[in-house]
C-alpha cells in the first residue's frame, strides 16, 4: 500500500496501546465513510447558523420559522466531543517509521453547529511505531446530520488533519455544498476543529447558503 509492507499487526494486542495514542482524535468531523479504501475521500454536510429555529432565522429573533438563504458568509464557532473512538479496523507497520491504521470514530457537536457524524472510519499515517507515540497525519469523509444556525438537514464532508505527539489536533472540515437536505440545501464552508485527540475541543469557521 504505502512502501514495503510489513507483516500485518496483531489488532487485539494493539488495540489498547492505539486507543491511547489516538485518544484524542477530535477532528474530524472525525461521518460514515461508504468505502473501506485507505486513500478514499469523502463529501460533507453541516447545521448552521441563520436557519430554522435557531440564531436569526427561527421562531425566536429574525426571520420566523424559514431558514432563508444568503449569500454571505455567517461565522459559526462552538464546541465538540469525541463519543467513541477505535479499536482500528485495520493496521500496518509499512516501515520502522510509517504504520497505517484505519480507526473509526463519533463526533458530537454543540454550538452553531448542533449535530453528529457516527462511525466514521479514518486514514491515519502514523509516523513511528504503531505501539509509540508520533506524529500524524489523518484524513476521512462521512455524512453528517444535525442543526446548523437553526435549520435542520445533513450533508457530506472531507476532513484532514494533524496530530502532534503530545496528542493535540488541528484539522479542517470541509462541507460539500450539493449534498446537503433538508434546511441546509445550498450550504457551503469550511470548519476548523482544534483539541485534543480521543476528548474534543473547540471548532469555528464561516458557512454561506447559495
Amino acid at each position: 500500500m504505502l512502501g514495503v509492507s510489513f507483516p500485518f499487526v496483531n489488532l487485539r494486542s494493539l488495540s489498547s496501546k492505539v486507543a491511547i495514542i489516538f485518544s484524542g482524535l477530535t477532528l474530524v468531523g472525525f461521518v460514515g465513510l461508504v468505502t473501506t479504501t485507505p486513500d478514499a475521500q469523502a463529501k460533507g454536510h453541516g447545521k448552521g447558523k441563520g436557519h430554522g429555529k435557531g440564531k436569526g432565522h427561527g421562531k425566536g429573533k429574525g426571520h420566523g420559522k424559514g431558514h432563508g438563504h444568503h449569500n454571505h458568509p455567517l461565522a459559526v464557532d462552538g464546541s465538540f466531543g469525541v463519543v467513541s473512538m477505535g479499536p482500528p479496523t485495520w493496521a500496518s507497520q509499512e516501515t520502522p517509521d510509517l504504520c497505517v491504521l484505519l480507526l473509526p470514530a463519533t463526533f458530537s457537536f454543540t454550538g452553531d453547529f448542533d449535530g453528529s457524524f457516527t462511525d466514521c472510519e479514518f486514514y491515519i499515517e502514523h509516523y513511528g511505531p504503531c505501539d509509540q507515540p508520533a506524529p500524524e497525519s489523518f484524513s476521512s469523509a462521512g455524512s453528517w446530520s444535525g442543526a446548523v444556525l437553526g435549520g435542520e438537514g445533513s450533508f457530506d464532508f472531507s476532513f484532514e488533519g494533524e496530530i502532534d505527539a503530545q496528542g493535540n489536533a488541528l484539522g479542517d472540515l470541509v462541507i460539500d455544498g450539493g449534498s446537503c437536505t433538508g434546511e441546509l440545501e445550498g450550504l457551503d464552508g469550511t470548519i476548523s476543529l482544534d483539541g485534543v485527540t480521543g476528548v474534543g475541543g473547540t471548532y469555528s469557521g464561516a458557512v454561506e447558503f447559495d
